[in-house]
């Protein structure tokens, strides 16, 4: 788990890197820094979204009625 999470952290954190150097150039450092971090936790955001999905349409939990009433 904590493997799984040390590796999303470096991908969002490489994500919003490149966004912040390839901003360097024209923006503020303020400015790059933003759009960085948006690109990082824009790309989070669309990946939590893909595993909802993934989940909402792969659990197959059906219960009875008799089982709903307890």
């Amino acid at each position: 788990m904590q493997c799984g999470s040390a590796l999303g952290l470096g991908a969002l954190a490489a994500i919003a890197s490149m966004v912040t150097r390839s901003h360097l150039p024209g923006h503020t450092v303020a400015a790059a820094l933003t759009d960085g971090y948006v690109a990082g936790l824009l790309a989070g955001s669309v990946i939590f979204a893909a595993g909802a999905l993934v989940a909402v349409f792969t659990i197959n939990a059906r219960i009875s009625a008799a089982e709903a009433a307890h």
